[in-house]
């Protein structure tokens, strides 16, 4: 029964790496596997792995939509990777969460200049 199951599971990875190299999503690197069966994209996005023979690797790379659809991250996993984070990576990260804070201030600054104008 689980020799039918993983031939299964086998074919529908093949169809859905299939359907997503034809809708043009591109393979993401997974930098995380919480758990079997899941994985965390470089997008920030969770994913839903094949599950795999003790065996087998987990995926090095997986078609992500929401990278392609340019989604942000989610948060449950960019908090997880600050708990893992290195001290390079966090500075890494407060530079950029300084970089987009900055961003966020001017365009707040612009459209509190364009109201006054109107």
């Amino acid at each position: 029964m689980q020799a039918l199951y993983r031939a299964a599971a086998g074919a529908g990875e093949r169809l859905e790496l299939d359907d997503a190299a034809a809708a043009g999503v591109p393979l993401v690197p997974i930098v995380r596997h919480p758990s079997p069966g899941r994985g965390a994209c470089a997008g920030g996005h969770e994913l839903v792995l094949p599950l795999l023979k003790k065996s087998q690797s987990p995926p090095s790379a997986w078609p992500c939509l929401a990278c392609h659809e340019g989604l942000p991250g989610e948060r449950a996993v960019l908090l997880a990777a600050l708990e893992g984070a290195t001290e390079e990576d966090l500075a890494a990260y407060l530079r950029a969460i300084d970089h987009r804070a900055a961003e966020v201030v001017l365009g707040v600054a612009a459209l509190r200049a364009e109201r006054r104008g109107a």
